[in-house]
């Protein structure tokens, strides 16, 4: 089975279509009123389409603004929604419209088919994702359409619902616990680095002796970091712990000296001052949505194979969920 990817295409087609608020050049007979894409029992229509680009282009020209382009690179940046006359657009633009507005009318349909729900806290947990995007692209919601932000968080929330209403059994979620309960758990190490392996010997054999680590660490560590905190390293999840200091750390007992090792740079004295193991209870939230993506294909697969788009607007790609322009192929 093919796996989803949704996906838009790059605007490159040089076709333009004729639209007029949603109306062709021929504005009568079946095709003025036929939607531009069926999903179902739902559909997309050829409005939809013009304002799906028309949204397109308003956040190209935010982020053009927003990156101080010159005017050639500006022109450049737009062109993909410029049509060859007045009332046109490039099937480029309309086909990348479409595709977006033809995925989320496939994940909703797969949403009420799952008997789903799409909550006001799938919402704001998505509007927080979607404001981060935008954060790390120096923008902010107000600098945004609104229409499009409010469609971001739709299309977010959405798989989100998804996700969540493809149930998950005990058995996976116990077998997804055992295999990454060490990237959960949280350790905390202190250490000893000495120069050779006669410096750690010693300094092992204090801590043999009776003394505290955190003094032996401040008298002997070359490590000056972590010697003035009395060898304290800081606290990781085992798994990156693990990678530096080998797999015995995840079980080694806590405010037990591991035997001394070499590492680069010299010999190294480890030992595992606190261990926090969280139960599947603590994880399962963490651990459902991992176990729930490899089955949405599943479960949008037949709703993907039904679409159909109007031939004007380009060829649905069953295999990339995508609205390939006039003549690129299907």
């Amino acid at each position: 089975m093919q796996r989803l990817r949704f996906s838009r295409i790059a605007a490159t087609a040089a076709a333009a279509l004729m639209i007029a608020s949603g109306v062709s050049a021929c504005s009568s007979g079946p095709l003025a009123t036929s939607p531009a894409a069926r999903i179902g029992d739902r559909s997309v229509s050829r409005q939809a389409v013009v304002d799906q680009v028309e949204l397109a282009k308003k956040l190209t020209d935010v982020r053009a603004k927003a990156q101080g382009l010159g005017e050639d690179d500006y022109q450049s940046l737009l062109s993909p929604f410029l049509g060859e006359g007045a009332d046109t657009m490039p099937t480029s633009a309309a086909s990348s419209a479409l595709t977006t507005l033809v995925q989320i009318e496939i994940l909703r349909e797969a949403v009420e088919r799952q008997g789903g729900e799409i909550t006001d806290a799938m919402r704001e947990k998505a509007k927080t994702s979607v404001e981060q995007t935008l954060s790390g692209q120096g923008l902010t919601s107000d600098d945004v359409p609104k229409a499009w932000l409010d469609q971001q968080i739709e299309f977010t929330a959405v798989q989100a619902a998804l996700r969540a209403s493809i149930e998950v059994s005990e058995e996976d979620l116990q077998a997804a616990y055992d295999a990454q309960v060490d990237s959960y758990t949280q350790i905390c190490v202190s250490v000893i680095v000495t120069t050779d392996e006669a410096g750690a010997n010693a300094a092992f054999a204090r801590l043999g002796a009776g003394e505290a680590f955190g003094d032996v660490a401040k008298d002997v560590s070359i490590d000056e970091v972590t010697a003035t905190q009395g060898g304290e390293a800081g606290c990781a999840a085992v798994a990156d712990v693990a990678a530096s200091l080998g797999p015995a750390i995840g079980t080694v007992d806590v405010n037990t000296p591991m035997d001394p090792t070499e590492v680069q740079g010299g010999w190294l004295i480890a030992m595992v001052t606190s261990r926090d193991i969280p139960s599947l209870d603590d994880i399962a939230e963490q651990l459902k949505p991992e176990l729930q993506s490899p089955k949405v294909g599943e479960v949008v697969q037949p709703i993907v194979e039904s679409v159909e788009v109007d031939p004007r607007y380009g060829n649905w790609n069953v295999a990339a969920a995508t609205v390939l322009p006039p003549g690129i192929g299907t």
